[in-house]
């Protein structure tokens, strides 16, 4: 299939799940999804959209995003047996905790893929070096959004919605997570 009409089936799905997602919150009035979904994704598609020509992303980016954002609308907006999906533990896990490892690990990628230019270099020379820059980075991307997690806490009385300190913590450690295996990733892969 060409790369193309894979983007253009991958629009109309994460369109589709954003529309039924958007409104499903709307109807459980679960505005905190609502102000990270204004602010970060669709900040984020903006940028893709202005700067496609020169970011170049792949298919599997895309797709790669698509189902981070996935799996972010559906931990705040489904509840199973009460509990939200967020809350719910899968193994030895919260989903929230899989949401953020699997988030750290695409940022990174998409990191590698914005910056690639500059971190080939890093790459090439030191690659213990770069496995620092990259995860300091993503690290650096997940602190300013529980930034914005706070800001949802003061302004939209969202703290039951987002959690502890204790839960701000571990979201920062499996975004942590996830970038050193996406950075082990690449280094594996570009041997």
């Amino acid at each position: 299939m060409k790369e193309q009409l894979k983007l253009k089936l991958l629009a109309a799905f994460t369109g589709i799940y954003i529309i039924l997602l958007t409104r499903l919150a709307f109807q459980i009035k679960n505005y905190e999804i609502l102000y990270y979904s204004i602010i970060l994704y669709v900040g984020i598609i903006l940028v893709l959209f202005l700067y496609k020509n020169k970011i170049k992303l792949h298919f599997y980016h895309y797709l790669l995003l698509s189902i981070f954002w996935l799996s972010n609308l559906l931990g705040s907006n489904i509840y199973l047996n009460g509990i939200k999906l967020y809350d719910t533990w899968l193994l030895f896990l919260r989903y929230d905790q899989l949401v953020h490892l699997f988030g750290g690990f695409v940022i990174s990628l998409l990191i590698f893929k914005l910056f690639k230019k500059y971190l080939k270099k890093l790459f090439d020379q030191n690659k213990l070096l770069f496995l620092f820059t990259l995860i300091l980075i993503t690290s650096g991307l997940g602190a300013v959004y529980e930034i914005i997690e706070l800001f949802a806490v003061y302004f939209l009385n969202a703290s039951e919605a987002v959690g502890t300190y204790y839960n701000n913590a571990l979201d920062l450690i499996f975004n942590l997570i996830g970038s050193l295996f996406a950075a082990i990733w690449l280094i594996r892969k570009n041997k």
